[in-house]
């Protein structure tokens, strides 16, 4: 009779040990777009992230976190980042002495890589497509809209139209979010 509760605990447990730890007081930025865009690529590059990368639709499942720590001058004309490491409390030492008696500023940046989102309605998304909404409705993130307009998203869900008109719905939704967009994939030979 107490197998029951006590399974729907471990299982719950599980669940919660892939979901990251979001700081709400550290700035952080999601990374959005249609499927096979280039954002885990993207997120893998600029933070301490390594989430999965391959050349087809759908490999990201689930939220993946890393940090990237960014200097900026008192002007703010010039800035720098440094990709924290493993095991360094956020912080790559080496890299970030050589920048803090430079710099005036630095903060730790959260970046999300998030699943991708297809044009479609709401009722008719996925669990990973919800999952990456609702990200974005209660954190207090940026977005970082990635399009590929090379046409090679691999992916019939995917074409420069769709991602263009999920652009619109998904800042419609969201129209005060601090927003960048960004072209990925531009050093490919298509």
């Amino acid at each position: 009779m107490a197998a029951k509760p006590v399974s729907d605990v471990i299982e719950l447990q599980k669940s919660l040990r892939v979901v990251p730890s979001i700081r709400l007081d550290t700035p952080a930025v999601v990374l959005v777009g249609a499927p096979n865009v280039g954002k885990s690529s993207i997120v893998r590059a600029i933070s301490s992230a390594s989430p999965e990368v391959n050349n087809y639709p759908f490999t990201t499942r689930g939220m993946t976190l890393g940090h990237v720590e960014v200097f900026w001058s008192d002007d703010a004309t010039t800035a720098a980042a440094v990709i924290p490491t493993a095991g360094s409390g956020g912080r790559h030492r080496s890299s970030v002495n050589e920048y803090e008696g430079s710099y005036a500023f630095s903060q730790l940046c959260q970046i999300m890589d998030s699943p991708g989102l297809l044009v479609r309605p709401d009722n008719e998304r996925n669990e990973m497509e919800s999952l990456t909404l609702a990200a974005m409705q209660h954190l207090p993130t940026a977005v970082m809209y990635v399009m590929d307009l090379s046409g090679g998203a691999g992916d019939r869900c995917s074409s420069i139209q769709d991602q263009l008109q999920l652009r619109k719905e998904v800042r419609s939704r969201f129209p005060r979010r601090p927003w960048i967009d960004v072209v990925s994939k531009i050093d490919l030979d298509v």
